[in-house]
């Protein structure tokens, strides 16, 4: 991490741009954090502590620095931080923005418009909403794995949505195309803080192995119109996640076909084709087809994998719960969220553009009452690991040999 950090400064002093900034007059800020306080903005920066960086082994001091100023703007916020600093916050290295439930209730656009404005803002950060928590608590956190809090919340969001099945990964330019996208709504990662988020703004809590404090990627955020109206549960996630194409990898964990036994499953590939009819003129249908290739994870199923009708068996399985989930679950988000999160909108309108004009207007409202899915859920198991059958049943067959 501290190469990454020495990389950055090189590169800040190569560089023979008009507005150069002298390296000693200004604070590198990774994460940026805003909060709703009353009729104020309460805004968040965690700045690299460059001495922290520059030495070859650990201090007692933190390797970043949290600032944080309220004004009636975020701007004004923002520039009222050079009371409290000698040096200029700077902001062309964000990675991170995160922003309280409160703040995204009453909506988002104010904040990107700041942000995509400021000339200074690469338009490659990721955002989260804190869950339950302020953003300044989340900055505030001092993370075990990573030098850096903010790279780890990165770098964390990230890995999660290539190897779990509720989580995503959209940099800021897609949540600006989805929020203007006309047939569907925004979701973003949700984090949350887990244990005391008092004893993890210390040094104490990197101190031990386990960490007494930390944080957690696991639900995402849904927006209307630019505003925040649910976090999704996990099902709701996963369901989200398979029908918008979006799962890289990830495990299953199922009963087993004849037993309350589990068995995993590892996802390695998976795709969904969307089929939009519009029926009698005026219903609008949905199949979803999902094609999911998997290898065996952990088994605890009495039978015998080298049956194929065993396997035959758990890939119907698992088709069937996946199945059932999907359509179980885009009936609850039809009713209890009631937002077009899947795109089915953007489909309707590629597809029947004439229809899409006459429903346009109350597409949430048809979403939510009148739209039908069918679902098609396909699986095949293509590896069983270097095991084949559960070991269990290994050592049960020597000892009846033996």
């Amino acid at each position: 991490m501290r190469k990454f950090i020495s990389l950055l400064l090189t590169l800040l002093i190569l560089s023979g741009c008009w507005n150069k900034q002298e390296l000693n007059e200004i604070a590198i800020s990774l994460a940026l954090g805003i909060d709703k306080l009353e009729d104020s903005y309460r805004v968040t920066v965690q700045v690299v502590d460059p001495l922290q960086m520059s030495l070859k082994k650990n201090s007692e001091r933190s390797p970043v620095i949290v600032v944080s100023e309220q004004a009636d703007t975020i701007f004004s916020a923002l520039r009222k931080m050079t009371q409290q600093t000698a040096r200029r916050i700077y902001l062309s290295h964000i990675h991170l923005i995160v922003i309280d439930e409160e703040t995204a209730k009453e909506g988002i656009h104010t904040i990107l418009d700041l942000l995509i404005r400021d000339h200074e803002v690469r338009p490659d950060f990721q955002i989260v909403i804190a869950q339950d928590y302020s953003a300044l608590d989340v900055l505030s956190l001092i993370t075990p794995l990573e030098v850096l809090p903010a790279l780890d919340i990165y770098h964390s969001i990230q890995n999660s949505s290539k190897n779990t099945l509720n989580t995503v990964n959209y940099p800021i330019k897609d949540v600006m195309k989805s929020l203007v996208k006309d047939g569907t709504s925004t979701v973003m990662t949700a984090i949350s803080i887990k244990g005391d988020h008092v004893q993890g703004k210390t040094l104490d809590n990197t101190s031990s192995p386990v960490a007494s404090t930390f944080f957690k990627i696991e639900k995402l955020a849904v927006f209307k119109k630019g505003k925040l109206v649910q976090m999704l549960s996990e099902e709701n996630s996963q369901t989200y996640s398979f029908i918008k194409g979006e799962i890289e990898n990830g495990i299953l964990e199922l009963n087993c076909p004849s037993t309350s036994d589990k068995f995993v499953l590892e996802i390695i590939d998976s795709n969904t084709k969307l089929d939009t009819s519009l029926r009698n003129n005026e219903q609008v249908n949905i199949t979803i087809k999902v094609d999911i290739d998997a290898k065996l994870g952990e088994i605890h199923c009495p039978i015998d994998l080298k049956n194929t009708a065993s396997i035959t068996e758990l890939n119907e399985t698992t088709a069937k719960h996946l199945s059932e989930m999907i359509e179980k679950n885009v009936e609850d988000i039809q009713k209890n969220v009631q937002t077009d999160i899947f795109g089915f909108g953007e489909l309707v309108h590629r597809e029947y553009p004439t229809y899409w004009k006459e429903i346009k207007q109350d597409w949430e409202q048809y979403f939510e009452t009148r739209l039908t899915t069918d679902t098609a859920v396909s699986v095949n198991i293509k590896g069983l690991g270097t095991l084949v059958n559960p070991s269990q049943d290994i050592l049960e067959s020597k000892i009846d040999g033996s």
